[in-house]
């Protein structure tokens, strides 16, 4: 019997593959008419075309006519909505390239380009409600600081470094202290004022230098110190055009440089801390939608370093806690009612599914607010101006 619905199987979809096949060839003959008679044709003669579909459509032609229509019926039940995507979806970015190695990012990256480009806020404005990434490449060797030999000239200035040096003396937490309690399952700072909350200081110039030439790592790059002024011109820029900034923190810090793409040592995020103490009190709140944590260290996938999953999970874990204790509402230095910013992640290099299953199984299910990776259709940034602007506008793209 299943020899006998084999042979009465085969003999009906045989049937029906030549009739598809029949349909195929004349298909393919008509079509290869239809090129024949327009080879010589520019792509550009585009509106010649459209006419000679008009003319057919007056003559009454219709040329789908060999077309197989096949009725399908859907069931949609509207009232189990599975998910909402808002209209703030899109996102662009702004990465730390300084200009240093490629000529294409002179003037791009957001340590340089200008702010104040009408076509820069025209184009946020444009897209607004829109979240405007600050991460990239080089964001974990970033070093954040509020330091320069310029920076305290008035008396203002000058009572916040005294009160960031006293803030530092007074208190005795360690930073491995810190950490051992912030991976502790049930950890609460409630004993502790958020406002002089560890003994972190901003990073000397040993730690914190610019950017340089370099054959140790990877992108030739070492180095990078963030004054973390430029972030508060780019938050004003996002309160001017509508955007939401989700920073990308650096996943180096406190790590020693072993080879261009390994890193000893544990993160420290005593650096982290202190740009969201900076977040805080500069009121920079209402224009953080974010946070991210590293940049395509997936593992044996990763760019530039790669860790193992059960180390990214409880850095990741956290970072969520710091989060929570800075921005919640109860935190005692928040000054606005905004939401609590998001922690983003886990930004791999396209989407990695085995390393994202293993860190997902690590960590609370309630970690990370949303899932990103990065998808490269418009290239990697070293394509030529023209091509990336034509795929943007091209509505096939």
């Amino acid at each position: 019997h299943q020899k006998g619905a084999f042979f009465y199987c085969f003999k009906r979809y045989t049937m029906f593959t030549v009739r598809l096949l029949v349909l195929l060839v004349v298909s393919l003959l008509l079509t290869g008419t239809v090129f024949s008679s327009s080879s010589s044709s520019s792509i550009h003669h585009h509106d010649d075309d459209h006419d000679d579909d008009d003319d057919d459509d007056k003559n009454g032609k219709d040329n789908d006519t060999d077309a197989i229509v096949v009725s399908v019926p859907v069931s949609l039940d509207a009232s189990a909505i599975q998910s909402t995507t808002g209209d703030n979806f899109i996102c662009v970015t702004l990465d730390w390239w300084p200009g240093l190695r490629d000529d294409i990012w002179t003037n791009k990256s957001l340590w340089a380009i200008d702010l104040d480009s009408t076509l820069l806020r025209s184009a946020l404005s444009a897209l607004s409600p829109v979240y405007l990434r600050l991460g990239g490449s080089l964001q974990d060797q970033i070093v954040y600081t509020i330091q320069e030999e310029d920076e305290y000239d008035d008396d203002e200035d000058e009572k916040e470094k005294e009160k960031d040096e006293n803030h530092a003396k007074n208190q005795a937490t360690s930073f491995q202290e810190r950490r051992g309690l912030l991976r502790h399952e049930n950890y609460q700072d409630d004993s502790k004022d958020v406002s002089s909350s560890s003994s972190l200081t901003w990073p000397d110039w040993s730690r914190c230098l610019p950017f340089r030439s370099s054959n140790r790592t990877k992108v030739k790059l070492e180095g990078g110190c963030f004054h973390l002024r430029r972030l508060q011109e780019l938050s004003t820029l996002c309160v001017d055009t509508g955007c939401q900034l989700v920073f990308g923190l650096g996943y180096f810090y406190g790590r020693n440089l072993a080879n261009q793409v390994e890193w000893t040592g544990p993160w420290d995020p005593s650096n982290a801390e202190l740009l969201m103490q900076y977040v805080i009190q500069k009121n920079l709140t209402s224009t953080l939608a974010g946070f991210e944590l590293g940049n395509e260290v997936d593992g044996k996938s990763g760019k530039l370093a790669g860790f193992n999953a059960s180390e990214f999970a409880a850095d990741l874990v956290i970072l969520k806690k710091l989060i929570v204790q800075y921005f919640s509402s109860n935190s005692a230095l928040k000054l606005t009612d905004t939401p609590r910013p998001f922690l983003l992640g886990i930004d791999t290099a396209r989407y990695n599914t085995t390393y994202t299953r293993e860190l997902l199984t690590q960590m609370p299910f309630d970690t990370l607010d949303g899932y990103t990776y990065h998808i490269y259709s418009l290239g990697s940034g070293a394509q030529p101006v023209s091509t990336v602007t034509e795929k943007v506008l091209s509505p096939n793209h």
